[in-house]
């Protein structure tokens, strides 16, 4: 997820900073078609990577949560564009150096392969914490809870 966002930012700046006699050619529209790709590759991880990290019973809450300031953000883009007008570069500019915050901001997240999701918020936190200490291994059954019983 951190490479996606990376490459997408990186490629933004470079599309924003382009000589003004190429600007309208084919070399800008490959480097915004690349980091379109790049984001959409980061908007996919999101998902599924949003989706282990919130516990069972919030994790509806945890995903419209996102989804909701996903929808801000693409509210605010077309004003945004109107930035263009002061000086060229700074649409390219904010795009590229927020998808370049996002991927540092990633880097503290935890590895989830191999792991339960977590089932409370306590587990979620320990998650975060690095002290989930449940790992799934080839062959291994998932833990018998209660609420998947019958006879409760």
């Amino acid at each position: 997820m951190m490479i996606y966002l990376m490459a997408s930012g990186i490629s933004v700046l470079v599309a924003g900073f382009l000589p003004v006699n190429i600007a309208s050619g084919w070399i800008p529209n490959g480097v915004l078609l690349f980091a379109r790709m790049a984001n959409c590759g980061s908007w996919t991880i999101i998902y599924i990577f949003a989706a282990e990290l919130f516990p069972t019973n919030i994790r509806n809450i945890g995903m419209s949560h996102g989804g909701f300031w996903s929808r801000i953000g693409e509210l605010s883009s077309p004003e945004i564009l109107h930035l263009s007008d002061i000086y060229y570069p700074s649409t390219f500019i904010l795009f590229g150096a927020v998808n370049i915050i996002a991927s540092f901001v990633c880097y503290p997240l935890p590895e989830t392969k191999g792991t339960h999701l977590p089932d409370t918020i306590e587990e979620a936190e320990n998650l975060m914490d690095g002290k989930l200490a449940i790992q799934m291994k080839s062959g291994d059954e998932l833990p018998d809870d209660d609420v998947f019983r019958d006879d409760v």
